[in-house]
């Protein structure tokens, strides 16, 4: 019978890549976040949400779902 040991030793390595995967999560994560707190500044400040669309490389519903979102009147949390 042929161990983990002998064939590589991969659970440190596998370890390893699952938390650069958490990581890399929590650094999309908080990359959203500000990314959708800066476009509901922008547009509550007058910005035009198709331009927001725009700089940020989405469609135009993504913004009016990230502006919804932010609204606590809206929140079903």
């Amino acid at each position: 019978m042929t161990t983990a040991v002998e064939v590589g030793n991969y659970g440190p390595r596998i370890r390893e890549a699952g938390q650069y995967v958490r990581d890399c999560l929590e650094l999309y994560k908080n990359a959203l976040r500000a990314r959708n707190t800066l476009i509901v500044e922008a547009v509550d400040q007058g910005y035009a949400g198709h331009q927001a669309a725009r700089d940020a490389q989405v469609k135009q519903p993504h913004i009016i779902r990230i502006l919804s979102m932010s609204d606590p009147d809206l929140s079903i949390e």
